[in-house]
C-alpha cells in the first residue's frame, strides 16, 4: 500500500495544508514537496521480487501510447549525441555543432568559503572564480554535481572555457542566485562540461 510520507519528510505535512496556488509557487521555486511511501502489507523475504500495479488507467494510457506513437518529423541533421560531441572534441561555443537537443551541464560544487564580494568582477558584471579544480579524475561523477551552464569563451589552447553556472534545480538556492548575481568560472576544463 502507499500513503503520504510520515516523519522522514517534514515537507509533506506542510504541503498537504497548502492551496494549489501555494504549491505551484513552491514548485516554481524548485522546492520539493509531497512525498509518499510504499509500505509492505506482509514480510518480504530476501530475494523476493516486488511488483507494483499502476492500475487500469495507466495501463490503458500506455497501450494507447504504444499503438499511436510516431517518431517526430523534421530536420534531424543537426542531432548529435553527447557521446559523439565529446569524442569529436567539437567546439562547444558553436551551437550548430550540437543542435537543439543538448542541455549543457557543468560539474560544480557549491562551497561555503570566502564572501561572494571577494570575487566580484566589473568586466563580467558578476562573480568570477577559477574553474581549474573541476577536473574529472576517473570520467564519472554524481548527477547532482552537474549544474546547468552556458559557455561564454574558449581559452586559446581550446581545452578550457569560461562558463556561467546557473542555479541547480536540484539544490537549495545559492547566495549568488538569490541576489541575481551571475557566477562565472574561468579556465574551466572541457571534459567537465
Amino acid at each position: 500500500m502507499y500513503r503520504w510520507a510520515t516523519d522522514w519528510d517534514t515537507n509533506t505535512e506542510e504541503w498537504l495544508s497548502l492551496s494549489l496556488e501555494e504549491m505551484q509557487e513552491k514548485n516554481d521555486n524548485h522546492q520539493r514537496g509531497l512525498s509518499f511511501e510504499i509500505v509492505a502489507t506482509r514480510d518480504i523475504q530476501p530475494g523476493e521480487e516486488i511488483f507494483i500495479d499502476y492500475g487500469h488507467d495507466w495501463e490503458d494510457a500506455w497501450n494507447y501510447h504504444v499503438e499511436n506513437w510516431k517518431p517526430p518529423t523534421g530536420d534531424f541533421e543537426s542531432y548529435s549525441s553527447i557521446t559523439r560531441l565529446n569524442n569529436e572534441k567539437k567546439d562547444l561555443l558553436d551551437l550548430e555543432t550540437h543542435g537543439s537537443n543538448v542541455q549543457l551541464g557543468c560539474i560544480y560544487l557549491e562551497k561555503k568559503e570566502e564572501e561572494d564580494e571577494d570575487y566580484y568582477d566589473d568586466e563580467y558584471g558578476g562573480l568570477v572564480k577559477s574553474g581549474e579544480e573541476y577536473k574529472i579524475a576517473d570520467g564519472t561523477t554524481r548527477e547532482e554535481y552537474y549544474w546547468p551552464c552556458t559557455i561564454y569563451a574558449k581559452d586559446e589552447d581550446g581545452d578550457a572555457y569560461t562558463v556561467r553556472i546557473e542555479q541547480s534545480p536540484q539544490g537549495a538556492e545559492t547566495s549568488w542566485a538569490a541576489e541575481d548575481m551571475p557566477l562565472f568560472l574561468t579556465e574551466y576544463p572541457r571534459e567537465s562540461i
